[in-house]
């Protein structure tokens, strides 16, 4: 495997590979799961570091990349996917009924709507794959806070991660803010950073190497158009990156000319609309970035961001409507998740899930609520979540050890907490310093939250299952709508005015 960070997605990744894609960090697009990779550093090391109110330096490429990620698919456009993947899922099995079939002159997939929205998913993502990887490496590479007076979601992430110990002892934004810029700039320095220019530069024309060199020029252009505009948004490149996430992604009217595309379970609503009007939308989106009015709209996102109003921005073209349609295909996928028992992508897609340990005991005492957990030579204590505790358990099942239990470290809104699951259940909540949050808190902000090996064994194996071989009707069309995918990048992409 290469070493960049991506989108896991079997267009990709090889088959042969794809199984354990997550070896180096990732996010999954529709579920918006989010994977750092391995670590060097022991889980005792972590525990503890994360505990100081800081984080390990040898994570903070991957999740500045991953975090970029996470903010795009958290948006209109991640909701679109989501519902468009939801109807596909839920009808896995009807997909059965093209994928056998070896006759090249018929069109089963075509007319199948389940097989149609997964081919459409991954046009779309292939489509949007570049960009999504450009603003992924200029967060990484490039985006530090400035002079603004708002932040990118993924600069208070890495704030509150990275940074909180300092923090506390400035109780100061605005310096923390500054130190931390600085902070960033000296870690770019790091072999870490260094591996991912020199991928960027060796050999860019290597076939797993394309998206990310064409995204990550098309996003400097950009940006260097929107700072020739705006010398306001030339004093902040955090603040840059956010509005140009916030201008592709959180589009009412993208999601909505991606939505019109696709098969929808409510009514059978079919699709009116072609991926080659959703190419030619992006094109003239593109186009008005770069003109003089893109200094007015990035004034007036700044300005909404520290209001809480972006929704508003009147170039992201809300309207209650579009919002209720991509509600509407986000239920789609709330459906899937209540019947076949899949993970809690919808609700719990804001979640930006960084750190995944596992326990070598978790064990649950019933009668006094409380659970003993001990990895490596780190152990505690905790009250149990009332709600999270197994019913009528036998005393052998109160015990678990490796991917029966997570420990995972999670942002909530800027905020970072550990939550503890036993047998996919949520049993704990606490503040990073190991201190529980109240039982309302936990069941706001975490609920019925799935553990990231409930995801990861999702994503594996509904994605193989799949995932079409060239000899089946379905993989023939996967192909030519992948073929349509490339020939939109080339217009989207390198013709930039």
């Amino acid at each position: 495997m290469h070493s960049f960070s991506s989108l896991v997605l079997p267009s990709y990744i090889p088959k042969s590979q794809f199984e354990n894609a997550l070896g180096t960090a990732a996010v999954d697009p529709f579920s918006n799961v989010v994977f750092l990779g391995e670590q060097t550093t022991t889980r005792t090391e972590i525990l503890e570091t994360y505990q100081s109110g800081t984080y390990t330096n040898e994570s903070l490429s991957a999740f500045l990349h991953e975090a970029t990620h996470h903010r795009c698919f958290d948006s209109p456009l991640g909701g679109a996917l989501l519902g468009i993947e939801g109807l596909s899922r839920a009808g896995w099995f009807e997909t059965f009924k093209c994928k056998a079939n070896d006759e090249p002159t018929k069109k089963e997939c075509e007319r199948n709507p389940f097989c149609f929205n997964r081919a459409l998913a991954r046009e779309i993502l292939a489509i949007v794959g570049p960009l999504a990887e450009g603003l992924a490496l200029y967060g990484e590479l490039d985006a530090a806070p400035g002079e603004s007076p708002a932040a990118s979601s993924i600069a208070m992430n890495g704030l509150a991660v990275f940074y909180e110990k300092r923090y506390r002892e400035l109780m100061d934004a605005d310096a923390a803010f500054l130190e931390f810029s600085s902070w960033i700039r000296d870690q770019r320095m790091s072999p870490t950073f260094k591996r991912t220019r020199d991928l960027l530069t060796t050999d860019p024309e290597e076939e797993y190497k394309k998206d990310y060199v064409l995204g990550y020029r098309f996003v400097r252009r950009l940006i260097k158009t929107l700072h020739t505009y705006s010398p306001n948004a030339r004093k902040d490149t955090d603040a840059s990156l956010a509005f140009l996430c916030a201008y592709f992604f959180d589009d009412w009217a993208l999601a909505n000319h991606v939505l019109a595309c696709a098969w929808g379970m409510s009514s059978h609503i079919e699709p009116f609309s072609t991926t080659a009007k959703v190419r030619d939308y992006l094109k003239t989106r593109v186009s008005e970035f770069c003109t003089p009015r893109i200094a007015e709209w990035y004034e007036q996102y700044i300005s909404a961001s520290v209001a809480g109003q972006s929704k508003q921005c009147d170039f992201l073209n809300y309207n209650p409507e579009l919002e209720a349609r991509v509600q509407m295909f986000a239920n789609q996928a709330a459906a899937t998740e209540l019947y076949q028992q899949a993970p809690n992508y919808l609700q719990f897609r804001h979640l930006l899930r960084f750190g995944v340990l596992e326990a070598d005991e978790l064990r649950i005492d019933p009668d006094k609520h409380r659970l003993y957990c001990r990895i490596d030579d780190f152990s505690f204590e905790l009250p149990a979540l009332h709600g999270g505790l197994p019913c009528f358990a036998k005393e052998d099942e109160l015990c678990a050890v490796g991917q029966e239990t997570a420990i995972e470290l999670i942002v909530c809104n800027y905020k970072p907490f550990i939550c503890i699951y036993f047998k996919g259940s949520l049993i704990a909540v606490t503040d990073r310093r190991l201190s529980p949050v109240t039982e309302s808190l936990a069941e706001q902000n975490f609920g019925n939250s799935s553990p990231y090996f409930h995801c990861e064994w999702w994503r594996k194996n509904y994605w193989e299952l799949l995932n079409t071989g060239l000899e089946t009707t379905c993989g023939r069309y996967l192909q030519t709508r992948l073929r349509h995918a490339t020939s939109a990048r080339d217009m989207i992409y390198k013709d930039l005015p």
